[in-house]
């Protein structure tokens, strides 16, 4: 005899429970264990409790945890790539920035001593130019892949609640260059704009799932006759961005479930988070997001956020004119010592004084040593730049506003992150040019005239 021979009145066994997609694990089933239903004098059945159990959320929730995780994974490998390419990366920089100026002098100082005998050397002297400038443009390019993959790995706490528009939709579609290469031209229609009001890297991070999105919706192959567009513009105190691609359109039916969590109409490993990722930074900072799309026509989404309100500046008096850049006693902290060899080529009208550790510095202080700057790594072995910062203040007050803090940045903890917005001192990021670190130590020293 069964449950459907004798119907309880509190239900029966359905195709809700049978049709359950996945087999509960043991906690699920230690919380579907009911008592043994009563039975007659002759063990027939006397009553049934039917139990429905909705699994959905705990699906859900495992799902999520599943994507957390691995998000973590990615994010904390991406950070360590990231920080290990900044060194080597900043001496290529640097370094070919140097090269530069020597050829740019060597083929001067020829061209003034051998005039038009000059002929086969000022041609190879060209010829190196050229491949200083086409090394200078690959190391760019990585670069801007290390910056991007920082910005992945370490969104931080925001520093300022103002995004560059044109930058972040720069940052996106480089990133997602490689997606929509084989699907669909980009084009771009985004005029120089005021900042919107919300976190640059999480406006980026709304314009990437777009772009995804849009890629997930082409198939690759006739890349010339598809196409992703971005415009962007400012309305009446809000910046308005449009993400348009000629797939296939959405049908009117998912369109009411497009921004839902976890939903998909993607073939693929597609997670159905990106759209709703994309709502929840929207509405969080007041905005809002909307999707046009018709079968067969393609789809827009827009989004529209606030543009930021600035003030104006403080009105900054005009410096007196100043001579050239005095020579100055430099300390470098750094433990790489290529990053040494390669400071001392860039600042080579200074005194240079380096160590490869922090205590090392200390030493040299306690002897008595002075220097009117510090350029200091952060993430050193036995003492980091923090600890070493901490001991300037306790003991060299004066000297420690005058540090430097040279840092890759990738792996800054929140400590990490938390120091750099507290102290008062400038901080240059790997990988740096010839003029970025020349231009810092130029305006420090001058500082103390």
């Amino acid at each position: 005899m069964t449950d459907r021979d004798h119907p309880s009145p509190h239900g029966a066994i359905g195709d809700a429970e049978r049709a359950e997609p996945s087999q509960p694990d043991a906690a699920d089933r230690a919380a579907c264990r009911r008592p043994e239903p009563p039975a007659g004098e002759h063990g027939q059945l006397l009553d049934a409790a039917a139990v429905f159990r909705g699994i959905t959320d705990h699906t859900v929730m495992r799902r999520q945890l599943e994507i957390a995780d691995r998000l973590a994974s990615l994010g904390a490998t991406t950070a360590g790539v990231s920080h290990e390419i900044s060194n080597p990366l900043a001496i290529v920089m640097a370094n070919v920035g140097y090269v530069r100026g020597e050829i740019d002098d060597i083929a001067a100082t020829m061209r003034e001593l051998l005039g038009p005998d000059a002929g086969e050397l000022a041609a190879r002297l060209e010829e190196l130019s050229a491949i200083q400038t086409e090394i200078a443009a690959a190391s760019t390019r990585i670069s801007k892949i290390i910056t991007d993959l920082k910005a992945f790995a370490r969104p931080a706490t925001p520093r300022s609640q103002e995004a560059d528009v044109g930058r972040a939709i720069g940052w996106a579609t480089r990133t997602m260059a490689h997606e929509l290469r084989n699907r669909a031209r980009v084009t771009q229609d985004v005029p120089v704009l005021p900042p919107a009001a919300v976190h640059e890297a999480r406006l980026g991070q709304v314009i990437v799932n777009l772009l995804r999105n849009a890629a997930q919706a082409i198939a690759p192959g006739r890349f010339h006759h598809n196409e992703v567009a971005i415009r962007a513009r400012a309305e009446q105190g809000r910046i308005v961005i449009e993400v348009r691609d000629t797939g296939p359109g959405i049908p009117s039916g998912d369109r009411q479930r497009i921004f839902e969590p976890f939903f998909t109409t993607s073939a693929d490993e597609a997670t159905g988070l990106g759209l709703a990722v994309c709502q929840a930074i929207v509405t969080s900072i007041g905005g809002e997001i909307a999707v046009e799309s018709e079968p067969g026509a393609g789809t827009t989404f827009r989004v529209v956020v606030p543009a930021a309100v600035r003030t104006a500046p403080e009105p900054v008096p005009e410096r007196a004119a100043r001579g050239k850049t005095r020579r100055g006693r430099i300390l470098v902290v750094d433990d790489d010592v290529m990053i040494h060899r390669t400071v001392k080529r860039l600042l080579r009208d200074h005194e240079l004084v380096c160590t490869e550790s922090a205590r090392d510095a200390l030493a040299l202080l306690a002897r008595g040593e002075t220097f009117d700057l510090i350029l200091s790594d952060l993430m050193m072995p036995n003492m980091t730049g923090i600890e070493f910062y901490n001991e300037l203040v306790a003991h060299y007050p004066a000297l420690a506003r005058r540090v430097v803090f040279v840092t890759g940045g990738a792996l800054a903890t929140v400590k990490v992150e938390g120091f750099l917005r507290s102290a008062p001192n400038v901080t240059l990021e790997k990988p740096f040019g010839v003029p970025e670190m020349q231009a810092l130590v130029a305006r420090m020293l001058d500082e103390d005239r």
